[in-house]
């Protein structure tokens, strides 16, 4: 979503590997998880181009997590609800 991100490293012996993989992670989630990039699995997924199945397995994870929230709410959470309510 190209937000800014700003580390403050306060212990000096932190090795630099551990910021780049920080990094590395959030270019990760980033391209993954956006609603916004139209080549993330998510945005894949919501087109129908992607079957849950052969998606990333934090990606499965969440669907599935999400489900369980959807009945464990009756429905009150649904992450594939929409404003208009389709």
């Amino acid at each position: 979503m190209a937000m800014p991100v700003v580390v403050d490293v306060r212990d000096e012996h932190v090795d630099d590997g551990v910021l780049d993989a920080m990094f590395d992670w959030l270019r990760f989630v980033d391209s993954t998880f956006s609603t916004f990039k139209d080549d993330s699995e998510i945005s894949r997924i919501n087109r129908g181009e992607l079957a849950l199945e052969h998606a990333h397995p934090d990606v499965c994870w969440l669907f599935a997590r999400c489900e369980e929230l959807r009945t464990a709410t009756a429905g009150y959470f649904d992450a594939r609800a929409t404003a208009d309510g389709e």
